[in-house]
């Protein structure tokens, strides 16, 4: 889990946690958390299945909403597109499409998350590394 700030469509920032999940295949907003944030959702052209680790479909069903949000961690900031879910246990993931986009460095040890990829520097820093 790492701090995050974002702001919906109405400008509004607030400060919440994200998963960061190399088990996930996309990226996901809860949508309770959506709602109750007055974070706006567009109805998807085509709804689409999501499954868990063990084959069945989310809870909630497939999915038929996305936001799209600004999300910065620390000087990172990107604005992105969330797939509509129930979750749970954590207002956004940001799975495997996230971190090979941004390959950022996980210190595990001491819970850090740094940006160093050419992607990142030329999108989503203030400056360079």
């Amino acid at each position: 889990m790492i701090k995050v700030r974002i702001r919906g469509s109405d400008g509004t920032e607030q400060a919440t946690t994200a998963l960061v999940d190399s088990g996930a295949s996309e990226n996901f907003i809860d949508k309770a958390y959506a709602e109750a944030s007055g974070i706006r959702m567009q109805r998807k052209t085509a709804s689409r299945q999501v499954l868990t680790v063990d084959g069945s479909e989310v809870a909630g069903g497939p999915v038929t909403h996305d936001a799209q949000i600004h999300l910065a961690i620390n000087h990172h900031e990107e604005d992105i597109r969330l797939h509509c879910i129930t979750i749970g246990n954590a207002p956004i993931i940001l799975g495997l499409l996230w971190l090979n986009l941004h390959d950022p460095v996980i210190g595990w040890k001491n819970h850090t998350v740094k940006f160093h990829s050419d992607h990142c520097a030329k999108r989503c820093l203030p400056s360079s590394p």
